[in-house]
């Protein structure tokens, strides 16, 4: 029978033992699409107000219990050491995988958004029951993705190969997509090594991706394991140096293997700085390089506390003879090319 025939509201509530019923995640949820998820407002709420909307069960063909609605739920009422939950039953004659999928899937769309890792479980899901041309016709623009195949295989690649703490890592934002299509051209070790490493010294998410992009073009360029790249002592002591916190020695970390990597760009920012030093700004003024010296637009930053002491700086700026030379100063600074 298609779900759009099963009329739910008709099917009768009854308490079914926690026990009873299938979840266990990583082989007894097929209808799970969530990911990462906080249980913590969901109990409270239980606690509150108690179980509102009883989850939807089926029955399979082996007599067991899978949830198709509702595997937060549970887990929550498992959680406050209830014994049963107020559920409703239907049999696989009732209710084929596919139609528990979907019905699924479109319970979830209307009620919240899906982080990366979720759609990555939907469309493996999804995989089992439909073509791949009708996976992205038909349903990767219901999850907000364009229609590509390739795509689809991304995610695809992403639930098969990651790791639980990287999926976590992509679910909650922490890890971009660029950087998951960087760790996925890895082998296993790699990538759970260089992963560890900066979850280890908390590198925040821009510096995360910088980093790993960074040490796979020094492992392929000059032929050594990523693993044997960061463990070289000058990245050890920096890891292990005790005059710095964590953010400190994410960022030295950083320029050190980018001074390895584009050497002499390295060196022609410091010669740029060094000329910007010598041009005698008022305290709180800073003038900012364009990342990689891509482009020819400069920063000004400028701090003050008030009114008067920003059009203190901004006239001692103005009467800077020395920014008049801006321009031939960085040209005595040098040039890059890659």
């Amino acid at each position: 029978m298609s779900s759009s025939n099963i009329r739910i509201s008709h099917v009768p509530v009854s308490e079914t033992p926690i026990q009873d019923i299938l979840i266990n995640r990583d082989n007894c949820a097929p209808y799970l699409m969530s990911f990462g998820f906080d249980l913590g407002p969901l109990k409270e709420s239980i606690q509150t107000v108690g179980l509102i909307n009883p989850p939807l069960l089926r029955r399979n063909e082996k007599g067991e219990l899978e949830v198709v609605l509702g595997y937060k739920r549970i887990l929550a009422m498992a959680e406050l050491n209830r014994n049963t939950v107020a559920s409703r039953i239907l049999s696989h004659e009732d209710m084929e995988p596919h139609d528990a999928l979907l019905m699924a899937l479109y319970d979830n769309l209307a009620t919240r958004l899906f982080n990366p890792m979720e759609k990555a479980l939907i469309l493996t899901r999804l995989g089992n029951h439909f073509s791949d041309k009708e996976l992205c016709d038909r349903f990767m623009p219901l999850l907000g993705l364009p229609r590509h195949v390739e795509l689809y295989r991304f995610y695809l690649e992403m639930e098969k190969d990651f790791s639980n703490p990287i999926k976590e890592a992509v679910a909650k934002g922490q890890l971009q997509l660029k950087s998951a299509r960087l760790l996925l051209g890895l082998d296993v070790e790699s990538r759970e090594y260089l992963f560890e490493f900066t979850k280890k010294l908390m590198f925040n998410i821009n510096q995360r991706h910088q980093l790993i992009d960074i040490v796979i073009d020094l492992a392929n360029i000059g032929g050594r394991s990523i693993k044997e790249l960061l463990k070289d002592p000058e990245v050890m002591a920096l890891v292990n140096d005790p005059r710095r916190n964590m953010p400190q020695k994410s960022r030295a970390i950083l320029a050190l293997l980018r001074a390895k990597r584009f050497p002499r760009l390295t060196h022609v920012e410091n010669q740029i700085r060094k000329k910007i030093a010598s041009l005698d700004l008022p305290d709180g003024v800073k003038i900012g390089i364009p990342p990689y010296l891509e482009g020819s637009e400069y920063t000004l930053e400028v701090s003050f506390k008030d009114g008067k002491s920003l059009f203190e700086k901004l006239k001692d700026i103005m009467d800077n003879s020395n920014l008049e030379n801006f321009q031939s100063l960085l040209a005595e600074a040098g040039t890059w090319s890659e």
